[in-house]
Formats: C-alpha cells, sequence, structure tokens
C-alpha cells in the first residue's frame, strides 16, 4: 500500500501547484485592476469589507452589515453563508487589504480545487495523465464565469468543498461506510460556504439511495447504501447548523419573500426552447454554450465509462451517472413541472446553477474512459477542450474588453444600499427609501447630539447628548438581538412602528449607548446541534483509529473458539 499511496501522496502537491497556477491565471483580471462591476461584486465586496472591519475591532463572526441600509444596517450576515468573508477578514488582517485577499482566498480555492480532483481521479486512472484533472476543473468555463462575469466569488469557492464531497462520496470505501465522516465534513463546508451550492448537492445526493439495489445475490437491498446517503446529508446539515439552523429558522425576521419574487426560475433552464420563446433567457452565455459543451462532454463521458470493461470502473458507473443525471435533469426546461412545487427546490432560484455539480466531475467523466471507443474518445476530448477554450476568451475578454478599474483603495468603508431581502420585518414598506428612514433618526433631525458611531467586538456604540430625558429614535435598525447599554446600565428598546429603527428612552446629558449583539435562541440552538454532531464525528472516528481496533481484536482472540463460532 505505501508504493501506491507515494505517488499519490506526490501528485497531490503536485496538483495543488497546478490548481494554484490555474487560480493564479483566472486573478489576472483581478490582479491587474480590471474588474466587472455588477451588483454581485458590490454585495461580496461590502461584506467582505464588513468582516474585515468587525475582525479589526474584535469580532470574528458577525452577523449585522453596520453600513448596509444607508448605515442604518442590515442583518444580512446572519444568512448568507459565512466562511467566504471569514477567510477574507482573516487574511485581509495580515495583508492590510481586503480586495487583495479576496484574491488570495479565491486562489488557494482553487490549488484545493486542484488536489480534490486529482484524488477523486487518481482513484481510477493512474499515472500522469490524473494531472490534466486540476486544469480540467480550475478552468472550467462556469468557474471562471463565475469569477469574473458573474462576480459570485462564495459561489465560485463553494466548488472546492463541492470536490471533496464528490471525493468523499466516490471513493470505494465509501460504498460499505454508513457514517462518512470526510464527505459529511464537506458537505458542511459547502453549505457554509455557499448554502445554495450545498442544497443542491444534497438534492442530487439523494438518488444514490438506488445504489441500495445493487446488493449480493442473498441480499439484493443493501441496507448500509440505503442509508448512506441520508446519513451524510443529515450530519453535513447537523455540522452546518451553527449558521444553517439560524438562517433558516428566523427567516420570518426578515423580508425573504424578496428571494422568490424577484428570482423566478422559468427563464434560467440551461439550453432553453420552449421556455426561451415563452419567457426568455436571463444569462445567454451560461444557459446556451457552456452549458451545451458542460453536459453533452458529461453524458458522453457517462456513457463511455458505462461501455469501460474495466472492473476498476464497476463502482464508479451508477452513482457518478445518477449524480450527474439528477444535475442535467434538474438543470434542463424538463425539469419544468417541479419548480412549479413550492419546495426547496425553488430556493436554487435557478435552475442552470446546477451544473455547478458538474465542474468537479467532468475531469472525471473525461479522463476515466481508455477504451476502444476513438471517434466517441475524441470528441469527448473536444468538449474538454472547448471548455477550457471557453474559460481562456473569458479570461481575455475580462482583461482585455470590459474590465474596469474601481477605486479599491482600503479607505473606510462607506454606507451602501444593502438587499431588499434583509430588510428587517420591523421596517414598515412603506419606508422604502433609505434616507427617509435616516431621516426619522433623531440623530439626523437634530433632536439628539450623537458622536460618530464606533464598532465594538460585539456590535456598535456612540455618545449622544440629551437636551432633556426622553424617548428618542437612533440611527441602527432595530432587531431582536439588540442589547443596549446607556453608561453600563441596560435599557429596554423596541422598534419605532414608523421608520422600524430603534427607540430607546435616553437621560439628560451625555450618554455611552453600547449595542451588543446577543444570540437569537435559534443562534444558540444551530451551535448546540453542530457541536452534538462534531462530538458524535470525534468518537466514531476514535473507534475507527488503529489503537480501538486493535484492542477489539486482541479481546476477541481471548474469547472461547466455540463462542467465535
Amino acid at each position: 500500500m505505501a508504493h501506491v499511496a507515494q505517488p499519490v501522496r506526490q501528485g497531490g502537491a503536485l496538483a495543488l501547484l497546478i490548481g494554484a497556477a490555474c487560480g493564479l491565471l483566472v486573478q489576472i483580471a483581478h490582479l491587474t485592476g480590471h474588474v466587472f462591476v455588477n451588483l454581485d461584486f458590490g454585495v461580496h465586496y461590502d461584506y467582505a469589507r464588513e468582516y474585515a472591519a468587525a475582525m479589526a475591532a474584535g469580532d470574528l463572526w458577525p452577523r449585522w452589515a453596520m453600513q448596509a441600509q444607508a448605515g442604518l444596517g442590515e442583518p444580512g450576515l446572519l444568512y448568507y453563508a459565512p466562511l467566504y468573508y471569514v477567510f477574507t477578514g482573516l487574511v485581509s488582517q495580515v495583508v492590510g487589504n481586503v480586495w487583495a485577499a479576496m484574491q488570495i482566498v479565491e486562489i488557494a480555492a482553487s490549488a484545493l480545487l486542484g488536489y480534490f480532483s486529482f484524488r477523486l481521479i487518481a482513484l481510477y486512472v493512474p499515472g500522469p495523465r490524473a494531472l490534466l484533472a486540476p486544469v480540467l476543473a480550475c478552468l472550467s468555463p462556469m468557474l471562471v464565469m463565475l469569477h469574473l462575469e458573474f462576480n459570485g466569488y462564495p459561489w465560485a469557492c463553494a466548488i472546492t468543498p463541492l470536490a471533496g464531497y464528490c471525493w468523499a462520496i466516490l471513493r470505494p470505501r465509501a460504498r460499505d461506510m454508513l457514517i462518512n465522516i470526510p464527505a459529511i465534513a464537506a458537505l458542511a463546508l459547502t453549505v457554509m460556504t455557499h448554502t445554495v451550492t450545498g442544497l443542491m448537492a444534497v438534492i442530487v445526493t439523494a438518488p444514490l439511495v438506488l445504489c441500495s439495489l445493487t446488493g449480493n445475490r442473498r441480499s439484493p437491498l443493501d441496507w448500509r447504501r440505503l442509508a448512506a446517503p441520508v446519513v451524510t446529508i443529515a450530519g453535513g446539515l447537523a455540522l452546518s447548523a451553527v449558521y444553517l439552523f439560524p438562517a433558516f429558522t428566523s427567516q420570518s425576521m426578515i423580508d425573504s419573500a424578496v428571494w422568490r419574487t424577484s428570482y423566478t426560475p422559468f427563464d434560467a433552464f440551461s439550453l432553453p426552447i420552449v421556455t426561451a420563446w415563452r419567457f426568455g433567457m436571463r444569462w445567454a452565455a451560461f444557459q446556451w454554450p457552456i452549458s451545451l459543451v458542460m453536459i453533452a462532454a458529461a453524458v458522453l463521458g457517462a456513457w463511455l465509462i458505462w461501455r469501460e470493461h474495466d472492473d476498476k470502473l464497476l463502482p464508479l458507473r451508477l452513482p457518478i451517472s445518477l449524480i450527474a443525471g439528477a444535475a442535467i435533469v434538474l438543470s434542463i426546461e424538463l425539469s419544468y413541472p417541479l419548480w412549479l412545487i413550492d419546495s426547496p427546490l425553488r430556493d436554487v432560484q435557478f435552475p442552470h446553477r446546477f451544473l455547478t455539480i458538474l465542474t468537479p466531475l467532468l475531469p472525471l467523466l473525461v479522463l476515466a474512459p481508455s477504451g476502444n471507443q476513438r471517434w466517441s474518445r475524441r470528441i469527448l476530448w473536444l468538449l474538454a477542450l472547448a471548455g477550457v477554450a471557453m474559460a481562456v476568451l473569458t479570461l481575455a475578454k475580462a482583461t482585455i474588453a470590459e474590465g474596469k478599474r474601481p477605486d479599491l483603495s482600503e479607505r473606510s468603508l462607506p454606507t451602501y444600499n444593502g438587499l431588499d431581502e434583509y430588510r428587517t420585518r420591523w421596517t414598515p414598506h412603506h419606508v422604502m427609501s433609505r434616507t427617509l428612514a435616516e431621516r426619522g433618526s433623531d440623530c439626523v433631525n437634530g433632536r439628539l447630539s450623537c458622536a460618530k458611531p464606533g464598532r465594538t467586538s460585539s456590535g456598535i456604540a456612540w455618545r449622544t447628548i440629551a437636551s432633556k430625558p426622553g424617548r428618542y429614535r437612533l440611527p441602527l435598525y432595530y432587531f431582536p438581538a439588540w442589547r443596549l447599554t446607556i453608561d453600563g446600565h441596560p435599557v429596554a428598546i423596541d422598534a419605532d412602528p414608523a421608520t422600524g429603527l430603534v427607540r430607546a428612552q435616553l437621560p439628560a446629558g451625555p450618554s455611552l449607548l453600547d449595542f451588543s449583539w446577543q444570540p437569537l435562541p435559534q443562534e444558540r440552538a444551530g451551535l448546540a446541534i453542530s457541536a452534538a454532531m462534531l462530538l458524535g464525528l470525534i468518537l466514531v472516528a476514535l473507534a475507527r483509529s488503529a489503537p480501538f481496533q486493535t484492542r477489539r481484536r486482541d479481546i476477541r482472540d481471548l474469547e472461547p473458539v466455540h463462542q467465535r463460532l
């Protein structure tokens, strides 16, 4: 076994370098200051700067975007998957620049994507050919488009733990594992990097229960294989509950209906024909050329794997076909009836997003077949090369033709609009203008003198001077997690019904107002679920460790022979 593990270990290091080099290539446009500025760029850049500012103040996992909604704030960081911003914020504390930290995190994600792509392909493809996997994965046209044209940075980085998840569930050892610890951990990381990608991974993993039908002659139904996907999904969701549970169970506190009213799936199918005529198309590049290349390569690659006579590929055929098949079917307009149902599928918003699942699988589908189907193999390689060519053309287009040069210097974070879906439910719908709500603050209309607020390790604080005692409206949106102390004494707060701002009783004269974030009950419950799941996985890992297994064998050897029989 050691002589097999050593080349894989060496190849893994080389795959890391290849992935990093591809990631650096993709980031050339950004490194040279060419950025395609759109709504998503602004959202992710502003949120990354919110995390960096909060971490500089001592808050390692902020829940409130202080400068959003014209400086009145929004709880968007409670609801948006945190890991991309956490890593970006930590790196920015070292390099001193948020934009540079974002690129470092994305290059590191590409390096790890290359590594996991190699580890997956090395299970089935020996030799140097496996080192092509990092190139095919990191230069996938959809991934490059996400980095450069769509600016979906967390979405793009989520493909890295997704690749780890695919490796964990498709490796031969996974066939006999009821509790697949690497798969559970990778699914949790995917969810906490980009929730929608995690949701898609859950949806396309569910058909793996069909693998339970491929049992042996004595037991046609393999109960371990039937339960394994359920345990993996439940374990991954439980491990990510520290973020996921409060994000989903407290959505009544925000205007989350915007997610489904502003974004509908019917104009975002891959390879649309009827729906394109009926509803139009949202992003033609994603929906036709990129979708066509990726779907054609996946279908042809899966077909060739089924025709292979290599026994090593036998365990791979059904699971990879089920995963890729589910992703493709849900991506195209044949799945239109399913999108009419009010189910978690609608939270994916755009059907073509399911092609994200194919990104870490395509290298395996392209490289694994090696039989005598010469013309089919040539077509498959042409499709793979067409995908890389699309990625390179996207990179050239972003660098030369489209990229702007926004001011990304690190000055103080200005106020920005924020997102309507994160408006608190205490904000009246007629208060659609952030300026109107801001003017409702007594700090703005002159009833109260307020110094510039400053961040603290748990929230925000500022000094005020009131000419007389009274109930004042403060320039901060109300949210149940806020707790206020005035000069160290707790004070009750509520929401002003006219504006949704925090309202509190202040004494006359100068005061120090300190708003601290106290975790919601949903946050505490999510932390408890994740902690319990983590402890359970640690105990399972210890039970599987060599000393424990050796002790079990030693005890068994001491049993009388007739008991063992």
